[in-house]
């Protein structure tokens, strides 16, 4: 499936679609939770326009630099360690290994609202919590390796990270 942005000449941001086989997806600045069906295609939520820049300043949240910055880098963090295991992974090298992969920014920022004593019960593709909560690349190997330093005693299959001190309950692989 092919998706393109049609950008409209001379027209605001918000007038911008998504072309989608079947239909078009308007952007919106304004975000809103819907209810029912309705007979348009759900809008997408935009908050920067092509050049990085923001669209309105009308924002509920405000986040400090300090802040911005620790999510932008835990984020570049899980897309390195991506890289890095997943091609361990397709030489051989690691026997399984899932990314998180255009998932960076949820991870993260459900991670930014949690209280560390806050339980998590993740599914794959959802380690931001961890690096978030202090757990190391080196944590994150020995766990993939199923070496004598990961804490689940190599009982897990990779990416099943689990980490008692930072209530992080380990991903289960139901097969059934």
């Amino acid at each position: 499936m092919q998706v393109k942005l049609v950008k409209l000449p001379a027209e605001a941001p918000s007038q911008q679609v998504l072309d989608f086989p079947g239909g078009e997806v308007k952007f919106t600045p304004k975000l809103t939770f819907a209810s029912g069906a309705t007979e348009e295609w759900v809008h997408c939520y935009r908050v920067l326009d092509d050049n990085g820049q923001t669209l309105t300043n009308n924002y509920s949240l405000h986040i400090s630099k300090e802040l911005a910055v620790k999510m932008y880098t835990n984020m570049l963090t899980l897309e390195v360690m991506d890289t890095i295991f997943y091609e361990a992974q397709r030489q051989g090298r690691v026997s399984f290994y899932a990314t998180t992969t255009g998932e960076e920014a949820i991870n993260i920022a459900s991670a930014a609202a949690l209280n560390n004593n806050d339980f998590v019960f993740p599914q794959f593709r959802e380690p931001g919590v961890l690096p978030w909560r202090g757990f190391s690349l080196q944590e994150f190997a020995n766990q993939i390796l199923g070496n004598k330093y990961d804490y689940g005693k190599g009982r897990q299959m990779p990416i099943h990270y689990g980490s008692k001190k930072l209530n992080y309950i380990a991903v289960a692989s139901t097969v059934a």
